[in-house]
């Protein structure tokens, strides 16, 4: 790891960490200002918005690592991103005008439709960039975008709620999130294609049939994924009613920070997976995977020492309820997260309809047990079934990624990581009553993970 490399890691992470302590304040905010119901039309509202990023921006994002290692020269990495952005834009200027027309056609809300679409390719064009970014180790970029979107997607809402308090217009709590998103990435863009000038069509063309078709399959990945994310709120508040859709999206939106935290460490990842596949130094790269691996591990348990307080500290007595849902959601997160390390050996290999075919069967699998459980068990079978989805998701990625290159998935690793989260989420929601006694147990098991990792943590610095 050089120092630039280093100092690009740091500056993800505390990029993550502003966010997450950003979303903590919003969630605290907007759940004290908002009604139960109206919380859950705000989160649901977003729920379709995000639907619609995979589709609006192609997940081009995902042709970027492929296309760095096979375009080594400088220059030539430069004029496919270059050509991607202009198919990123197209498309979404097509997404824009067919939902106006069809908005339209059906006498529907055009203010909300246009909303939702600039809202999807904005956050298309975010998660472009933020990979394009990591990719070269641009962490300034990265992170005055995102600290951009963060705050403005807090201080516009909370602007408007204030103006407007208990507004049954939820459009416009969304409004920030809308501008927020646009003001983050869209200049940037715009900036870039205007300095990269006029490139000829059939290059141009020939850049688009690469990434078309290394990330078309990705599109029902990222279907899959928001579907996978999104689903149990709209199915809760089709089955439950608004109010327990709006208790479980801000327990939800809590479990984003812990999200926010693996990104991160992710981000730190990448570029030194690039670097050690090309060398087939698998050895070292076992041993970063697992160092990374137990940081979220740790990072994850640490939460579950005190979600349920927390989520008692920062919201009213009406959302308690969903205090023990906290477990189930935080392991989804890290299973998710664990994902990504097969999947990457998936994307180098440009095995994208495998990365597809795990997400549909996963979404397919949680929508069903969905609305098998959320009728007995309500919120909290929500939580399970997404805990047990993201699960399936990560043991499919494991066998996908062994069967396509064994040497480089850290299996050891891996399992041990994960033998320690089930325990720990199996100790946060059995001992929910006991504080003390959970703290304790939670606490020691990422105290004794952390010993039995010091070899590896040392070996880390030292290369670092």
């Amino acid at each position: 790891m050089n120092k630039k490399m280093g100092r690009a890691g740091l500056c993800y992470l505390m990029v993550n960490i502003v966010s997450a302590v950003i979303s903590f304040v919003s969630i605290a905010a907007f759940s004290n200002t908002m009604t139960t119901e109206q919380y859950g039309l705000f989160t649901n509202f977003k729920a379709w918005g995000e639907l619609l990023v995979p589709v609006v921006g192609l997940q081009l994002s995902n042709a970027l690592v492929p296309a760095r290692s096979e375009f080594q020269e400088e220059g030539r990495f430069q004029r496919f991103h270059l050509s991607s952005l202009r198919l990123l834009v197209t498309i979404g200027f097509i997404f824009l005008l067919a939902g106006c027309l069809g908005g339209a056609a059906l006498r529907a809300s055009l203010p909300l439709i246009a909303a939702i679409v600039l809202f999807a390719f904005a956050r298309s064009a975010m998660d472009y960039y933020n990979n394009y970014w990591v990719i070269h180790g641009r962490y300034k970029l990265y992170g005055a975008s995102n600290l951009f979107y963060y705050i403005g997607s807090f201080s516009i809402p909370f602007l408007i709620l204030w103006l407007a308090p208990r507004s049954d217009s939820y459009v416009d709590r969304t409004l920030g999130f809308v501008l927020a998103a646009v003001l983050a990435v869209v200049p940037v863009m715009a900036l870039e294609l205007r300095r990269g000038g006029r490139m000829p069509f059939s290059g141009v063309l020939r850049d688009w049939k690469y990434a078309v078709g290394i990330s078309w399959p990705c599109i029902f990945t990222g279907l899959s994924s928001m579907a996978l994310g999104q689903a149990d709120r709209l199915i809760l508040k089709a089955l439950r009613g608004e109010s327990e859709a709006g208790i479980y999206g801000l327990v939800y939106n809590f479990t984003v920070m812990v999200q926010m935290f693996s990104t991160a460490v992710i981000n730190m990842w990448i570029p030194q997976f690039i670097h050690l596949y090309q060398e087939k130094e698998y050895k070292r790269l076992h041993r970063e995977i697992g160092f990374y691996l137990s940081f979220i591990t740790v990072i994850s348990m640490g939460v579950f020492l005190l979600a349920p307080e927390i989520v008692r500290l920062m919201s009213p007595e009406d959302y308690w309820s969903g205090i023990p849902m906290t477990a189930f959601l935080i392991g989804g997160v890290y299973f998710h997260a664990a994902a990504t390390f097969s999947k990457y050996v998936m994307t180098i290999n440009k095995r994208t309809k495998s990365q597809a075919t795990i997400m549909v069967v996963t979404t397919g699998f949680n929508i069903a047990a969905n609305f098998l459980l959320i009728p007995v068990f309500g919120m909290t079978g929500a939580a399970f079934t997404t805990f047990c989805a993201y699960g399936l998701e990560f043991l499919m990625s494991l066998a996908v990624a062994l069967r396509i290159h064994k040497e480089a998935v850290a299996v050891r690793e891996m399992g041990l990581c994960t033998i320690c989260l089930i325990a720990a989420v199996a100790a946060n929601y059995l001992l929910l009553d006991f504080s003390l006694l959970r703290w304790g147990l939670g606490a020691l098991l990422g105290i004794g993970w952390l010993f039995f990792q010091r070899k590896k943590i040392k070996l880390f610095f030292v290369r670092a």
